[in-house]
């Protein structure tokens, strides 16, 4: 017990060290630049953020970016799951994945938001966007997990056959723990910079991509900065949820 306390606090304490170390070199050199326009001080920026607090759009803005990063996150990993157990017993579907899953990753995510404004709504295109990006890596973990799985408990089942059902929540299931939690840690962070790089492309009418826009067509640096660190605080707070209800769950 006391060892983990003691590495807590180390950990606490390294990152008080780093992020004192870290405004105290952007405070420094925002001095030597002295220009608000290309790095505005720290205190200019914290201001901003508190300010922020007490502004209505503040709240509506994060929420969306939430609501769309939590839905796109939900969404992919269903998806992935479920075509992750069909590509485990088909070849043909498990192949034709592997090629498709290739050349998404070989799009550029520009490209994604490009096409897709052509065809549908602002609001579905970044959903859309995120569970493109998503779903391949949530997909080939979890399937990657799964063909591990099977190939430990082929000559198992080849004796003892199991039908679909008991195979996957008896089995498969219990044992890919650790890509499941894998994957829904690194989708959760990934969902919300793809989220916000969506809504600035995509000019959504609310979220935290559309004040960062806002800003940036104001030539506004020390809001674009002050959201950004919103948006990493966010990240940190929602990394941190996702983890501990992870860990109530598969303990």
């Amino acid at each position: 017990m006391l060892k983990s306390i003691t590495g807590a606090d180390m950990k606490v304490r390294h990152w008080i060290y780093f992020i004192a170390g870290f405004l105290v070199f952007w405070l420094i050199l925002s001095c030597l630049i002295n220009n608000i326009y290309i790095l505005p001080s720290p205190f200019m920026v914290i201001e901003i953020m508190i300010k922020l607090l007490f502004v209505t759009s503040f709240y509506s803005s994060v929420f969306m970016s939430v609501f769309r990063a939590v839905l796109s996150v939900i969404v992919s990993f269903i998806v992935a799951v479920l075509v992750a157990i069909i590509s485990l017993r088909n070849h043909f579907i498990s192949s034709l994945l592997e090629k498709t899953i290739l050349i998404l990753r070989s799009i550029p995510n520009v490209t994604y938001v490009i096409l897709l404004l052509f065809w549908v709504s602002r609001e579905t295109m970044v959903f859309i966007v995120s569970f493109l990006l998503l779903f391949p890596i949530i997909y080939q973990n979890i399937f990657e997990s799964l063909k591990e799985q099977e190939n430990l408990w082929h000559d198992v089942l080849m004796i003892y056959p199991q039908s679909m059902y008991v195979t996957v929540t008896r089995i498969y299931i219990p044992l890919m723990k650790s890509a499941v939690v894998s994957s829904l840690i690194s989708a959760s962070s990934l969902a919300f910079k793809v989220g916000v790089m969506a809504e600035i492309l995509g000019q959504v009418q609310t979220g935290i991509g559309r004040q960062i826009q806002l800003a940036r067509l104001d030539i506004d640096l020390a809001s674009v900065m002050a959201w950004t660190i919103w948006l990493i605080l966010i990240v940190f707070v929602f990394d941190a949820l996702i983890k501990k209800l992870l860990h109530l769950i598969t303990r």
